[in-house]
């Protein structure tokens, strides 16, 4: 019986980063973002028409 991945999320209050269980080397592994980095800054942008999370929303930020 094939058992679903487990993912592990650490929401903090400067970085989240996010772990999955793997099975087969049984140890959690770092999952990366869409920079490729294990961890992402805990920052969210609401403006306009977008929302951007990490570190563009970081950039958007820092033009304010």
């Amino acid at each position: 019986m094939a058992k679903s991945p487990s993912v592990g999320i650490d929401f903090g209050t400067t970085y989240s980063k996010m772990a999955w269980y793997n099975p087969i080397r049984h140890q959690a592994e770092p999952l990366r973002n869409n920079e490729q980095r294990e961890q992402t800054p805990s920052v969210v942008y609401l403006g306009g028409n977008q929302t951007r999370v990490g570190d563009p929303a970081q950039e958007d930020l820092s033009i304010l």
